[in-house]
């Protein structure tokens, strides 16, 4: 299933949209009217293609809705249709149509792994507060024990309160 990046011109946002709520006929670049969760809004049509790709493009979408191609972008985008050729490649040989299909899916892999690390980097922080939340109760423990005990058992207390 394709799905379209669009702008939404009212609100000034970026949004996936799965093909089905833009009407026929309207290519990248176009203003149309789209349907999205039971409402019509004006929208630009940035990219159409796969959804991980157009989640990736979206990073690139400026604040007045234009979508900044990178100097090494190779997609050009593509559409479940075959007789429609909003953004279509047009590879004229079955070795340039292979290297299109792999260029595509390494960009798709790169959304993946993005995403992927972001959810990672995500999780790595939320440890590092969990540590640092469990380090303070672990001082206030250590504060909170009777000096009562062996002479060496209190420098080494107080070595580690210090840590």
């Amino acid at each position: 299933m394709s799905f379209a990046l669009v702008f939404c011109t009212q609100s000034r946002t970026k949004d996936v949209l799965p093909t089905t709520a833009i009407p026929t006929g309207v290519r990248c670049g176009d203003v149309a009217r789209i349907r999205w969760e039971g409402r019509f809004y004006k929208a630009k049509i940035l990219f159409i293609g796969v959804k991980e790709l157009c989640e990736l493009k979206s990073a690139s979408v400026t604040s007045e809705g234009n979508l900044i191609e990178s100097e090494f972008d190779t997609t050009l985008g593509f559409s479940d249709d075959d007789n429609d050729e909003i953004c279509e490649p047009q590879p004229s040989s079955s070795g340039e149509k292979e290297i299109v299909t792999r260029l595509i899916r390494i960009e798709e892999l790169c959304g993946v792994r993005a995403e992927n690390k972001k959810r990672r980097d995500a999780e790595f922080a939320s440890q590092n507060q969990r540590i640092a939340h469990l380090e303070q109760i672990l001082k206030e423990a250590l504060r909170r024990l009777p000096v009562v005990q062996a002479q060496g058992w209190l420098i080494l207390l107080r070595y580690l309160d210090k840590i």
